[in-house]
């Protein structure tokens, strides 16, 4: 209602599970874009998913494993593939924003899946827009670093955790420009720009050991509030 008010544009609420079987997700959303239809111009392929906290490959069941395929790199894909075409049908362009991640760029302690599904990510995104560019569409993959949100259930930001808000506006800035040199993957808030920088340049040297020591320190983090949180329930149900 807030954006019909402000904006003059139709809104429609689509309640979708994208790690339901059968791809279910997906069909409902495109079920929902038909029923109307829908003129839709601008696509941010946020959804996504990842393990509580960082949890090496082997620890991870198989089934957490299949959810973060499915939702991160299957959706954005069948979401995609039916909302493009209606934007080429229009002929006034559009704009095709995917979320990624830093952890694309290099190998990360804990987050072996997650990272390969936003290295898909970007890849797809990268490459839509060599295939679709001249049709007026604008493509641009958001690369940040940590959020605070509720999937990475982090909530105070500081000068390495940015804002959802803070993110946003800084994406939308950049929209269409990139990182200035017609790479169409950029980092928009600059503390991750230079955080991705270290990781991929410095690696071996810097980077890596860098990156390793925050995401065990974030999954110690994570196990000791999961364990005081079972022990004030326990202390509750006596």
């Amino acid at each position: 209602a807030e954006l019909e008010r402000e904006y003059h544009v139709r809104t429609r609420a689509v309640v979708a599970d994208f790690a339901a079987p059968a791809r279910a997700g997906a069909k409902a959303l495109a079920a929902a874009l038909d029923d109307g239809p829908l003129d839709v111009a601008v696509l941010v392929n946020n959804v996504g998913v990842a393990t509580r906290e960082p949890v090496r490959f082997l620890e991870m069941d198989a089934d957490m494993q299949d959810m973060q395929i499915a939702v991160n790199c299957n959706a954005i894909c069948d979401v995609t593939r039916d909302v493009l075409p209606r934007m080429r049908a229009a002929g006034r362009g559009g704009v095709v924003v995917g979320l990624a991640s830093v952890t694309a760029f290099t190998a990360s302690w804990g987050l072996s899946v997650y990272a390969a599904t936003k290295a898909f990510d970007d890849a797809l995104v990268r490459t839509l827009a060599r295939e679709y560019a001249r049709d007026g569409i604008v493509f641009a993959s958001v690369t940040p670093g940590a959020v605070a949100s509720k999937m990475t259930r982090t909530r105070r930001t500081s000068t390495l955790i940015c804002s959802e808000r803070r993110l946003a506006n800084d994406a939308l800035r950049q929209l269409g420009v990139g990182d200035g040199l017609g790479n169409v993957s950029f980092s928009p808030y600059v503390v991750h720009a230079m955080q991705q920088w270290l990781c991929t340049v410095l690696d071996g040297a810097i980077g890596r050991p860098l990156s390793d020591r925050m995401l065990q320190a974030t999954r110690a983090r994570s196990l000791a509030k999961a364990k005081r949180v079972a022990a004030d329930a326990g202390a509750k149900s006596d």
